[in-house]
């Protein structure tokens, strides 16, 4: 079986699912009941990933009451694989460590502590349900081919990628508001921030709506994108300047002589214009956005006022694509100085 990211997703997600349930019943449930049912739903999880082929380990469970966590130390996940299963990974390259052992690569992730908070034991604290991944270490001596290897060297990873992940969630059921935070910090790379803030969502008949009241999206590069600007050169002789100019600003017609062409590019700035029309914003947002990539630091994509979200809008993004996603989720557009 490949590496698969939604059989590790499901796995973790099962605690999570549970301890939002607990941590939004706190006058039904009692403490020892909440830690029980994080307990088995842990168990399970572990289970699940064991018996999908990961060997699946963690050191000891703390709860700190005062503080309002349950804390998961030295969090191990490995799991083998044949080398037909990994094309980026030669299983010749990797020191057997026994005689009997057949050739296979390893992916190893190892998670110094995981945190969840928001159970609810404190009944001073009012706050977010958060899970906290703190020094993610992924292995990536797995990526020893020669393409591999070359992909590495090119964005300058050595032997580990290491990162950090919080994701906050936060439902008021009296006024149907659900807020949303979510960070990611990988090291040598950049790290993104973002809030969402949803009121008033309705599901009704496999229609869904919401007013979308609030949106951050922040970005700051730490070399990334320096990396991917040399990988486009070398596989398609284009860089994040090029694709943004080509995609969301609109196009010159001089000296284009092709009937469908010219159609193509007609049609391309029409919708440019269209979408400025209703998103007064969006033309001095793409030109922030450009800005940016010459000289990237910080940027940030915001949405104050609130917009409707509905089947309608979500069919249009699909149709538009990136025009009128920028459009929608990003009302201004932020730079900073670099420093």
């Amino acid at each position: 079986m490949t590496p698969s990211i939604f059989q590790l997703a499901i796995s973790f997600g099962i605690p999570l699912i549970l301890s939002i349930i607990s941590s939004i019943m706190p006058e039904v449930m009692s403490e020892e009941s909440k830690i029980k049912l994080f307990k088995s739903s842990l168990d399970t999880s572990i289970i699940l990933l064991r018996s999908q082929g990961f060997e699946a380990t963690y050191d000891e469970m703390d709860i700190n009451f005062y503080n309002d966590f349950i804390e998961i130390k030295n969090i191990n996940i490995k799991k083998q694989f044949e080398p037909y299963e990994l094309p980026f990974c030669d299983a010749e390259k990797f020191k057997k460590k026994s005689i009997w052992q057949d050739e296979t690569c390893e992916l190893l992730i190892n998670i110094q502590n995981l945190q969840f908070k928001g159970f609810n034991f404190n009944k001073n604290i009012d706050n977010f349900f958060e899970i906290h991944a703190n020094n993610i270490n992924f292995d990536t001596s797995i990526f020893n081919d020669s393409s591999g290897k070359a992909t590495k060297k090119l964005f300058e990873i050595k032997e580990r990628i290491i990162a950090s992940f919080v994701i906050k969630n936060k439902y008021n059921f009296n006024k149907n508001i659900l807020e949303n935070n979510i960070y990611l910090d990988i090291q040598n790379f950049g790290n993104l921030n973002l809030e969402t803030k949803l009121t008033n969502l309705l599901y009704n008949q496999e229609k869904f709506s919401a007013i979308l009241d609030g949106f951050n999206l922040e970005f700051t590069n730490d070399g990334i994108l320096n990396k991917i600007n040399t990988f486009l050169d070398i596989e398609s002789d284009t860089n994040l300047i090029e694709i943004t100019n080509n995609n969301l600003k609109t196009k010159s017609l001089l000296n284009i002589e092709n009937e469908s062409e010219i159609t193509v590019i007609e049609e391309h700035n029409k919708l440019i214009s269209n979408v400025n029309r209703h998103y007064p914003n969006f033309n001095k947002n793409i030109d922030n956005i450009l800005l940016f990539l010459e000289n990237p630091s910080t940027i940030k994509c915001l949405r104050n006022e609130n917009h409707l979200m509905n089947e309608n809008v979500f069919d249009a993004m699909e149709d538009v694509g990136p025009v009128l996603l920028f459009a929608v989720f990003c009302e201004n557009i932020v730079i900073n100085d670099p420093i």
